[in-house]
């Protein structure tokens, strides 16, 4: 399993000491072992009261557990990354966009949809066009749903 997506390491690469950002990505073990790398950085950021990047690895946690089926605990992260974001708009509308994505995946649309729509206007004032593109392919999945749902 790695920790690497998009060119980016999900543990946040300031706090990690297996590789730099020019290094190539660690193998992991599993689920445990990340785990546990995440535990670190959050030991380290959590020493250093740095929010932003708890907020990233609270997000990189609450993904790996919505990976893994785990919805209340990657709620619990969901919830815990938004409240280090706060100060942050743009951080704050990737993690509506990370709680939209979970209550889609909980069939909780009406909720899931109005989280989108919530990312979208973040993305919009702040001209971020690859989370805006993203986000409304979230938004036309979760109106498909909401549709499937409907006709059962």
């Amino acid at each position: 399993m790695l920790l690497w997506t998009r060119g980016v390491c999900l543990c946040s690469c300031a706090l990690c000491d297996r590789h730099s950002v020019t290094d190539r990505p660690q193998q992991l073990d599993g689920f445990a072992d990340a785990i546990a790398h995440f535990q670190a950085a959050l030991s380290i950021a959590t020493q250093f009261d740095w929010h932003y990047e708890l907020s990233w690895i609270h997000q990189s946690l609450a993904l790996l557990f919505l990976h893994e089926s785990e919805f209340d605990i990657a709620q619990s992260h969901v919830e815990r990354a938004k409240s280090y974001a706060i100060d942050n708009e743009y951080s704050l509308g990737r993690m509506m966009e990370l709680q939209a994505d979970l209550w889609n995946r909980q069939q909780r649309y009406e909720e899931a949809k109005s989280e989108a729509l919530r990312a979208i206007e973040v993305y919009e004032k702040f001209g971020i066009a690859s989370g805006l593109e993203h986000c409304r392919r979230l938004l036309q999945q979760i109106e498909m749903n909401t549709r499937s749902a409907m006709r059962l």
